[in-house]
């Protein structure tokens, strides 16, 4: 799973305000709430450069997840594979309809006042540009510089002297009171620029061997694989124990509580002490009133909720947005990838044949390949050509 998809958990306990979410961090937080729940093993997923120590509140999120095993990091490719990764990204990039559609991605994301527009706010005024700064040195990759030169048609110079400013706290946060200028403006979309590179990095050195969850930005129309839904309980629980943390009034409470809640349904599935299943003991489909009773029953029996008041009024904001489709789309791999070896061993090279819906519990079954959250769909800032 990409850091970025990580940092929407953060987002939406930082926001707090159910009403002031924006979607993405909806969707992807329900999404995330549900894959540590379901899922074992969910590794972070590498840098292409160095990457140090988290801190603030993505530090609280990631410390809890991995002190308990809940989440884990994958380790870096080693020198020959992240070379090729790194230099079959540059010779994709240097297509002129590779490079023409980056930037029509660039352009629909800066359009998008429903997503990308309240992440970035979210972003600069959340100081988490200055934790992924310590992190990272920088917020734009200089290995792509290059590239982020081309698809911005500026200087290499100019993209280096961004990389630069970006990793030094005093002129970051200076940039960052002058949100209207014109350095702001080329460093949002370097760094925009440099995010959506390193994903297409990442689908290349992981989505080859392993399931890569990608954020929503990076997402873009594919041969579409198979649909891993969860049903009505599963989705209600998660959307449930996410209501439940942001009732908490401090975002790193609201954080401890998310953590807390995560690891306690963690402990109950594995034990057969919460029922989540999607049907009857018949075997019916269960209604969607029922679906949601049950889910809120097994949410309070968890403590993850105490107000129960405040606790619908939250998940109630969360049923508009769509969180009850929650769930993943596995896509096939990319098509350039650095090791071929695998391909006609895994199952889903055969994907985009014949879609099938499975739950979202068999993902763990099937072979490498692209992760989506099947919500986002519907928030695309994809434009017809």
């Amino acid at each position: 799973m990409d850091s970025a998809s990580t940092y929407e958990i953060v987002a939406a306990c930082d926001i707090g305000n159910p009403k002031e979410i924006y979607p993405w961090a909806w969707i992807v937080a329900s999404d995330v709430t549900m894959g540590l729940i379901f899922l074992d093993h969910i590794r972070l997923a590498p840098s292409p450069g160095h990457a140090g120590k988290a801190s603030d509140l993505y530090a609280e999120l990631t410390d809890a997840l991995l002190e308990t095993n809940v989440l884990g990091v994958e380790s870096p490719p080693d020198q020959r594979s992240r070379r090729r990764a790194l230099d079959v990204v540059r010779k994709q990039l240097a297509r002129p309809t590779q490079l023409a559609d980056l930037r029509h991605r660039i352009e629909d994301l800066n359009a998008d006042e429903v997503n990308y527009r309240p992440w970035l706010g979210w972003i600069v005024r959340s100081k988490s540009w200055l934790e992924n700064s310590r992190r990272l040195g920088t917020l734009v990759n200089p290995e792509f510089s290059h590239e982020i030169a081309s698809v911005l048609n500026i200087s290499r110079a100019e993209v280096m002297r961004l990389a630069d400013l970006s990793g030094r706290r005093n002129e970051l946060e200076r940039l960052m009171r002058k949100p209207g200028g014109e350095t702001f403006g080329l460093l949002a979309n370097a760094f925009l620029a440099s995010a959506l590179i390193r994903g297409k990095y990442h689908e290349l050195v992981i989505g080859n061997r392993a399931q890569l969850i990608r954020h929503p930005m990076r997402a873009r129309p594919t041969n579409r694989g198979d649909d891993f839904l969860a049903n009505k309980i599963q989705a209600y629980f998660a959307s449930a124990l996410l209501a439940g943390a942001l009732t908490e009034r401090s975002p790193r409470s609201r954080i401890k509580a998310w953590v807390r809640g995560v690891i306690e349904a963690r402990k109950a599935v594995a034990t057969g002490q919460l029922y989540l299943k999607g049907e009857t003991s018949g075997h019916a489909p269960i209604s969607d009133d029922d679906a949601l009773q049950r889910a809120v029953d097994d949410a309070i029996k968890l403590k993850v909720a105490e107000s129960l008041d405040r606790f619908y009024r939250v998940l109630d904001v969360a049923l508009q947005i769509g969180v009850t489709g929650a769930g993943f789309i596995l896509n096939p791999p990319a098509a350039a990838a650095v090791s071929l070896s695998w391909w006609a061993a895994s199952p889903v090279s055969r994907l985009g044949k014949v879609r099938r819906r499975h739950l979202v519990t068999e993902m763990a079954r099937f072979g490498p390949g692209i992760v989506d959250h099947a919500s986002t769909s519907r928030f695309s800032t994809n434009r017809p050509r």
